[in-house]
């Protein structure tokens, strides 16, 4: 997915478009040695990818946990290994449907969500008011 990270060899090497000379003075101050800055500190101050809203070792490390989830996971409604429990009307459903709307329909003071919650609004992916955003058709799930 991308290729190998550069290691920091020094506080310098910590420099991006997000921290000024202040910040890198206060890292040397803090862990002293370059290769003791946590992987959170670290991850926090890199420049996010184009579009997205975070660098590329946590952008990494999310898209790595969430094949591992999905792989591992028998119930996987797009695993074809163990039960399958949907009907081609209900995962047509299942796909019309965004995080965004998970989120609106679940967050009490969320008004307004781009589609890809995940990437930075911009053209193409203007907020919208939560209503606006597709929801699932749950009569596909009804008993005959």
């Amino acid at each position: 997915m991308f290729s190998l990270l550069k290691v920091a060899k020094t506080f310098n090497d910590f420099k991006t478009e997000i921290t000024d000379q202040q910040t890198i003075e206060l890292l040397e101050k803090l862990y002293v040695f370059p290769e003791n800055v946590e992987l959170f500190v670290a991850g926090v101050l890199e420049t996010p990818l184009p579009g997205a809203s975070m660098g590329p070792t946590f952008s990494c490390l999310m898209g790595k946990q969430f094949q591992a989830l999905r792989e591992g996971d028998r119930f996987w409604f797009e695993n074809h290994k163990g039960p399958q429990r949907f009907t081609q009307e209900q995962l047509h459903q299942l796909y019309q449907v965004s995080l965004a709307k998970i989120i609106c329909d679940n967050g009490d003071t969320i008004q307004k969500l781009q589609r890809f919650v995940q990437q930075v609004a911009k053209p193409g992916n203007r907020r919208k008011f939560c209503h606006l955003h597709t929801g699932i058709d749950l009569s596909k799930w009804s008993m005959p």
